[in-house]
């Protein structure tokens, strides 16, 4: 096809005869039956604006709706708002303010207010009030009185809606605004508080009044118990008396109703989550005068529109024209030939094949791809390098697997076939997670011992539950295939990054086969009172090691290690915990090395993996492999350590100057910020400065007190909110201990030898 002509092809014609009906046919029916189908016209019109009106002025009131009730269930569910935590002391009043600002973002509400029963004060994002003096001096309600205030907030046990009513404020002005209150905790039968929203009526009329809807006419809100919450009057409106008479919130969706003596469309709208009706009256004269003038004009333009419209047809032909011929030369730039234009279309749909056809290999590659990653997540889970459930997610959708529990705990189950089972593993993996129920997910890990799978779960189940569920898949196989497995079950794991150990207990579990017999499910619960004697807690002693390995102190982690060693070896200790302990070292290497990996890059990969510690018969080879695997770490941060804890203290001093002046500070923050622990944190700092974080900190406040004890006239508790400080008695007793002396006496001492230098 040349460039700037068109030849006739069968898609040409299909526009044009597609234009030619768009333009005639409409036209035709129009003049045919021209009064029949505008009124039919004018009335779908009216409708569908005013369902469409309705519909957006229903969600959004319905959104504020849910969005107060959320608020309430917020509030009712924060324990720094419990009716304890509030009332405890005037502290905690002045923290709930900033607890209660939730209108910050919401322009609807004008005003949030929290109530505990039983006693006399609100409180709000802005202050805190007297009941009596909030409704008689404040707000003050021309039909609410104080008793009938005080009755409702002590009383109501479900939502309950004021209709708009003029308030008179202290400053004499008037408002009209709506009153929502709210039982908390939300359906309890024996309510602590209540939530009070105040919302401007002319919140309400904003969303009355879109652009597109005429000015005439009105508009109300009705409540479920009919009562009419606020209302619009447009220009032109009928009384709203006669209205209100004439007008009920239940009917027909759409109708034309006569009201003193004129015709009114009249649209109502339900809404189904909140029960509130929507009304809309619109004179009907003043809707369907545009239309009357078309219909006047509409003989003389006929012609005029058959004129214009053909010359749009040319060029809209012409301009739709164009995609599709530049998609052919494309397709057969692609294809690399010129194909047949009996159709062009066809020429397009010759590419799209080839494209799918290119994206099916592409498929059929990425499943094979996703199937490596599957298994890459399930053994780097058993490795512990997964240790948040955010980091699963991710990883998760990636390879296609379902962890879809909020709250669940972790672990690991070992299935041992028997040698005559008859059945591949896979086709034995694949029955045991088709047996799955809700509540509870299974992935299979593919095992290298050839009648071993290993399966990982997630589950929100109790243990007992777990139990029940495997009985069931453990009867069912045995139904079907006349095979008794044997399953050793490991504990569950509230923390990702210690399945590596529910693998040792399962695998642990199904070795005492060999005492309890093949054929059975063994949990690790059972025979675990076996291990009890050599168990014992080594959290302290793996978070020294971490704490060694920062510091890159080679001697110390050497006697470390033969401590564990010596435990190992002369304590009697079994096997199974032999493993377990060197999975907690390995573990907390690896963890340790994750926060300096990019500071270390060249200690990753040098650690054994949970697979590898279950190949281990003695346990004198396994104390060897790990020994020499942390030195190796040890030896790399060493190496690093002169040049990167100088840097790391000076840029902890300047972050603890830097917020000296924030009461919030923590050491926890501090900690979250280096992406450091906060055990670290602290010894690393004392250990450079010779103080700790807080008395660092309590020594730069006082030196920053005492500069403007001596160079401003500001009061004692304007300095000590301006040096970081909260409580002004805390800062006046640390200034006396640091000082010697008071902040006054101080402030009196140091203008005193400042009048006696000026004097000499």
């Amino acid at each position: 096809m040349r460039r700037g002509t068109l030849k006739l092809n069968p898609v040409y014609f299909r526009y044009l005869l597609s234009y030619v009906l768009v333009l005639l046919i409409p036209a035709g029916l129009l003049g045919y039956n021209g009064t029949l189908q505008l009124n039919e016209i004018v009335n779908q019109y009216v409708e569908w604006t005013n369902k469409d009106m309705l519909s957006q002025l229903a969600d959004s009131v319905d959104t504020k709706i849910i969005e107060m009730n959320r608020i309430s269930a917020r509030i009712s569910s924060n324990p720094d708002l419990t009716p304890y935590a509030v009332t405890k002391d005037p502290f905690s009043a002045y923290q709930t303010k900033q607890l209660l600002d939730y209108k910050v973002s919401n322009d609807f509400i004008h005003e949030v207010l929290y109530y505990v029963r039983g006693h006399d004060t609100l409180y709000s994002s802005v202050s805190t009030y007297r009941t009596s003096a909030f409704i008689n001096d404040i707000y003050r309600f021309h039909h609410w009185p104080e008793a009938a205030f005080r009755e409702e907030l002590n009383s109501i046990k479900k939502p309950t809606l004021r209709t708009a009513e003029d308030v008179t404020f202290v400053s004499a002005t008037e408002e009209r605004y709506v009153s929502y209150l709210l039982p908390i905790p939300m359906g309890s039968l024996n309510p602590y508080g209540t939530v009070l929203f105040l919302i401007k009526e002319s919140s309400f009329l904003n969303y009355l009044k879109p652009d597109a809807f005429p000015r005439s006419g009105n508009i109300m809100i009705y409540d479920e118990k009919q009562r009419i919450v606020t209302s619009y009057q447009g220009a032109g409106h009928i009384k709203e008396e006669a209205l209100y008479d004439s007008i009920q919130p239940k009917g027909d969706l759409f109708t034309v109703s006569k009201l003193e003596g004129e015709e009114y469309f009249v649209s109502r709208l339900t809404s189904e989550l909140t029960g509130w009706t929507y009304v809309s009256v619109l004179p009907v004269d003043d809707i369907r005068k545009p239309f009357h003038t078309v219909v006047g004009k509409w003989t003389q333009t006929f012609l005029i529109i058959l004129l214009i419209g053909s010359a749009a047809i040319y060029t809209a032909l012409r301009y739709n024209y164009n995609p599709i011929k530049k998609l052919v030369q494309l397709a057969e730039t692609h294809l690399g030939k010129t194909l047949s234009r009996t159709n062009e279309l066809e020429t397009v749909r010759t590419l799209i094949d080839r494209i799918l056809l290119s994206n099916r290999e592409l498929g059929q590659k990425w499943e094979k791809h996703r199937s490596a990653l599957h298994e890459h997540l399930l053994f780097s889970m058993l490795k512990g390098e997964v240790e948040s459930k955010e980091q699963l997610d991710e990883s998760s959708r990636e390879a296609g697997l379902s962890f879809a529990f909020d709250y669940a705990s972790y672990g690991v189950f070992v299935v041992e076939a028997p040698e005559s089972a008859g059945l591949s593993k896979q086709q034995l993996a694949d029955a045991i997670v088709r047996l799955t129920k809700r509540g509870i997910t299974v992935h299979n890990k593919e095992s290298l011992e050839s009648n071993q799978m290993i399966f990982l779960l997630s589950t929100d189940y109790t243990e007992r539950q777990l139990g029940e569920w495997m009985a069931g898949w453990h009867i069912e196989l045995y139904r079907e295939y006349g095979i008794r497995l044997t399953c050793g079950v490991g504990r569950l794991q509230n923390e990702l990054n210690q399945l590596g150990r529910s693998f040792i207990e399962a695998s642990t579990a199904a070795d005492y086969k060999f005492i309890k017999g093949a054929g059975q499910i063994i949990f690790f619960r059972e025979v675990a009172s076996e291990h009890a004697s050599t168990l014992y807690d080594s959290s302290h002693n793996m978070e020294h090691l971490s704490y060694l390995l920062r510091e890159g102190k080679t001697g110390q982690i050497a006697e470390t290690l033969t401590h564990f060693t010596h435990k190992i070896k002369t304590g009697g200790t079994t096997l199974f915990v032999a493993r377990c302990l060197c999975f907690d070292i390995i573990h907390t290497v690896m963890r340790t090395a994750e926060e300096m990996k990019q500071e270390f890059p060249e200690i990753t990969g040098k650690f054994p993996d949970v697979i590898t510690l279950m190949k281990f018969h003695t346990v004198e080879d396994l104390v060897d492999l790990i020994t020499k695997a942390c030195m190796d770490v040890c030896e790399a941060i060493q190496e690093h350590k002169g040049r990167s804890g100088e840097s790391l203290i000076e840029q902890m001093i300047d972050y603890v100057c830097d917020r000296s002046d924030q009461y919030d500070f923590s050491v926890q923050s501090m900690a979250h910020h280096f992406s450091l622990s906060t055990s670290y944190v602290s010894r690393f700092f004392k250990e450079h400065t010779g103080q700790t974080i807080s008395d660092y900190m309590n020594t730069i406040r006082i030196n920053n007190a005492k500069r403007l004890l001596e160079e401003s006239d500001d009061s004692i508790k304007e300095i000590v909110q301006r040096v970081g400080y909260f409580d002004t008695s805390s800062f006046i007793r640390k200034f006396k201990a640091e000082a010697g002396v008071t902040p006054g006496e101080y402030r009196k001492m140091m203008r005193k030898q400042a009048g006696q230098e000026a004097a000499d």
